[in-house]
């Protein structure tokens, strides 16, 4: 991959070690992988390893990424094929992720809505329920942070964020995001989850100026107050 564009998206040293036995319709597989010198997009990290064990439709994972001496991310539990397959019958999840101040860079993996991430983030987040209705408890805290909008060439910097994760709720105690200016938007709230899907809204958002577009088609700044309520997909909008 990237051979003649873009860098590919993932790299790395793979060292795996791993059994197949069972049957074509019930394989079970035991196995520990190693990944040294990998990559997420242009995020390094040292190394990525640990055991992965599947049967019956379910993972056993126990895995450590480094990013370097001191800084890492562990995932430990089980996770159902049918998480990444919907077709699957409904299993349980359980799955817990740890981690130090971790390069925030690293959704560049993730999501391709925004490019050249930069800060830290912390992640304290346990993932149970069922592999249809996840459900999320823990909290995520964000530090230093910025990232360019691909959709609308709008660049951020020293966003920090505060999320509470509840079985069916998200809290945001604070959001704080700057434009490239230095104006800021200030945003506190909740969202109520339910199988994926963002339900009742309590959000609240305040700007100075700060920019929304900058692109081919123009530069778009915003002074805002405003408060949203109601259901995701009714929102009810009040404010100037």
């Amino acid at each position: 991959e990237g051979a003649f564009a873009q860098p590919a998206q993932y790299g790395g040293v793979l060292d795996l070690d791993a059994t197949i036995r069972g049957t074509r319709e019930s394989p079970i597989v035991t196995g520990h992988i190693t990944i040294v010198n990998g990559r997420v997009q242009r995020v390094s990290y040292e190394k990525l390893a640990g055991r992965v064990d599947y049967t019956n439709g379910m993972f056993e994972i126990d895995l450590r990424l480094d990013q370097e001496p001191g800084v890492w991310l562990t995932a430990t539990g089980t996770v159902p094929l049918s998480l990444m397959r919907k077709t699957m019958p409904e299993r349980p999840i359980d799955v817990a992720i740890l981690s130090s101040p971790i390069d925030f860079g690293l959704v560049e993996g993730l999501t391709d809505v925004v490019r050249d991430v930069t800060g830290t983030m912390h992640v304290d987040v346990k993932a149970i329920g069922t592999s249809h209705d996840p459900h999320f408890q823990g909290k995520l805290e964000l530090a230093d942070a910025g990232f360019l909008v691909n959709a609308t060439g709008a660049q951020y910097k020293n966003a920090r964020a505060s999320l509470q994760l509840a079985r069916d709720r998200i809290v945001v105690n604070a959001l704080h995001l700057e434009d490239r200016r230095g104006h800021a938007l200030d945003v506190q709230g909740s969202l109520a989850t339910h199988e994926l899907q963002v339900g009742d809204l309590e959000i609240d958002a305040v700007a100075r100026q700060f920019e929304l577009l900058r692109n081919e088609f123009g530069n778009i700044e915003a002074d805002a107050t405003l408060s949203l309520r109601g259901r995701f997909d009714r929102p009810r909008l009040g404010g100037a």
